[in-house]
C-alpha cells in the first residue's frame, strides 16, 4: 500500500467513526421492545415508547427510527430548524 492510499483509508475510517456525531442524535421509537419507555436514553437498546415523545425531543439534523408501527400514527414536528 503506498503512503497516498495509507492516508485514504485513514481518513475514511475517521469519517465513518465521526459522521455520527456530525449528524445529530440517532432517536430510536420501538413500541414493542420489552423496555421501551419515554424516559429511556433514545438508544437502540433502551428505545422510546412513543413517536410523540420522540418528536419532542428531535432536533435538527437528529434522525428518528421508527419500528414496530404498524397502526396508523399522527405526530406534529415542533422542533424546526437548521444544523449549524
Amino acid at each position: 500500500m503506498n503512503r497516498n492510499h495509507t492516508k485514504q483509508v485513514i481518513i475514511c475510517i475517521v469519517l465513518f467513526i465521526v459522521s455520527p456525531t456530525l449528524a445529530g442524535t440517532v432517536i430510536y421509537v420501538d413500541k414493542n421492545h420489552a423496555v421501551a419507555n419515554d424516559s429511556n436514553p433514545v438508544t437502540e437498546a433502551l428505545p422510546l415508547k412513543t413517536i410523540d415523545r420522540a418528536m419532542a425531543v428531535v432536533q435538527p439534523g437528529d434522525h428518528v427510527y421508527v419500528k414496530g408501527w404498524l397502526d396508523s400514527v399522527s405526530a406534529s414536528y415542533i422542533n424546526q430548524g437548521s444544523m449549524g
